[in-house]
């Protein structure tokens, strides 16, 4: 008898576990905007309380490279758009990034199309993903799939995926070197996998420029409005590679040998050799690196007799990720601000810093990393470390609006853009930038 009601206890726990699931589950369906992976979470939720796990997927390193700053997913309840947090904008690409992994996997040939066509297409159902910087798509097939790339190659910093009048789906994009708008069919079977995927999301009557006709006439046409305030936290910032202590540190991360190096002392900061190159190192956290010799310090690796120019980013990006990436802080991003092949034939792949999707602007021309190559060689390359972490303080900017209008005195139109300007001080507070 005794253990019957033992049992009993157990049985009805268990069932007062679910139903707080369902509860939790409901509310932070509600919080999120999404209802889509309802009956998953719960399912996983439960099953966990019940002793069985699920193996999470595990990301590449590259991955965290191919991921926007912003969002916006548009279905019958309107747009919901998210930027300025990353673990919003990370939720959701998480169940939307897979559809643009496939879509460009199987891409139909580019057809030249105009900003009336790509206006259009951003109000019809879809997903509008931002990177900030200009990514090659054969790159960002690369890390998105690990492995294939797309057989279209343009530098975009916005894709869309938009459902047509006839119930397909096509990618649409801006190539950041022409200027010019262009749309690829994808494959039909995406259309139904679209639709799924964004139906869960309730709108927070997100817009973009355009929509608001004269009210944001002096904006770019293209900028993200969700019409509330933004919050973003005030940064603290270091030099991690300060002081004779953190030497050894920045010159194992370089992949000098701090044993062999040879190095003395120079006009703000100091100068070493260890074979074939050099480092110069400045007080600020500023890094130069230059190939002296023929040595093969740093190389990317290639399936053929040259790299192909995604080959020379992801051997940039891994170079980045372990020098200034190492030490910049756990709430500070890498991104891609473009890859270009110079006048003289080298190639040269620069990266910024961003936390939250907002963008820190430093010195070294906005970059985090400045590498250039020589075929597959590194032949030089400019690094600025810094270390960020967040704060307790938190500011709210000027209403969009407001906003706006002020860049409107300063300059001709623009984009309107929240981030940091790190000018080497210790503090960094946030403000409106215009691109």
């Amino acid at each position: 008898m005794r253990r019957r009601a033992v049992e009993t206890a157990k049985s009805a726990l268990i069932v007062l576990l679910m139903i707080s699931a369902a509860y939790l589950a409901v509310q932070v369906s509600l919080y999120s905007g999404s209802a889509s992976d309802l009956p998953r979470a719960f399912l996983t939720y439960v099953s966990s309380l019940l002793g069985h796990t699920e193996n999470a997927t595990e990301e590449t390193p590259a991955a965290e490279a191919s991921r926007p700053v912003r969002i916006a997913v548009t279905n019958d309840t309107g747009r919901r758009g998210v930027q300025y947090s990353a673990s919003e904008t990370d939720g959701i690409f998480a169940a939307t990034g897979t559809l643009l992994t496939e879509a460009l996997s199987d891409l139909g040939t580019p057809v030249q199309t105009d900003e009336g066509a790509w206006r259009a297409a951003l109000t019809r159902h879809g997903v509008y993903f931002d990177f900030l910087g200009k990514v090659p798509l054969t790159a960002l097939s690369a890390w998105l799939s690990g492995t294939s790339e797309t057989a279209v190659d343009a530098p975009v910093r916005r894709v869309l995926l938009a459902r047509e009048e006839d119930g397909g789906v096509s990618l649409y994009f801006k190539n950041e070197d022409d200027g010019r708008y262009y749309v690829c069919r994808t494959s039909d079977a995406l259309a139904d996998r679209l639709e799924s995927a964004i139906a869960g999301y309730l709108s927070n009557g997100a817009t973009f420029a355009f929509e608001q006709g004269e009210r944001y006439a002096q904006l770019e046409p293209d900028t993200l409005l969700l019409g509330r305030a933004v919050d973003l936290p005030v940064l603290s910032a270091s030099n991690p590679v300060a002081g004779d202590e953190q030497k050894e540190t920045l010159l194992r991360l370089l992949d000098f040998n701090p044993h062999t190096a040879t190095g003395y002392p120079v006009e703000g900061g100091y100068f070493v050799r260890d074979g074939n190159g050099t480092l110069r190192v400045s007080e600020d956290g500023t890094v130069r690196y230059a190939a002296t010799g023929e040595e093969d310090r740093y190389t990317a690796a290639s399936a053929g007799e040259e790299p192909t120019q995604t080959e020379l980013i992801e051997a940039a990006r891994a170079l980045a990720a372990r020098t200034v990436g190492a030490l910049c802080g756990s709430s500070v991003r890498l991104y891609l601000v473009d890859a270009d092949e110079q006048a003289d034939g080298t190639s040269r792949v620069r990266f910024g810093y961003c936390t939250e999707g907002a963008q820190i602007a430093v010195p070294n021309d906005g970059c985090a990393a400045e590498i250039v190559f020589t075929g597959a060689r590194v032949t030089s390359m400019t690094l600025y470390f810094r270390a960020y972490e967040t704060t307790e303080t938190t500011v709210t900017l000027l209403p969009e609006r407001q906003a706006a209008a002020a860049l409107a005195v300063l300059r001709e139109g623009g984009e309107l853009i929240a981030g940091y300007v790190d000018g080497g001080t210790d503090t960094l507070s946030p403000k409106w930038l215009g691109l």
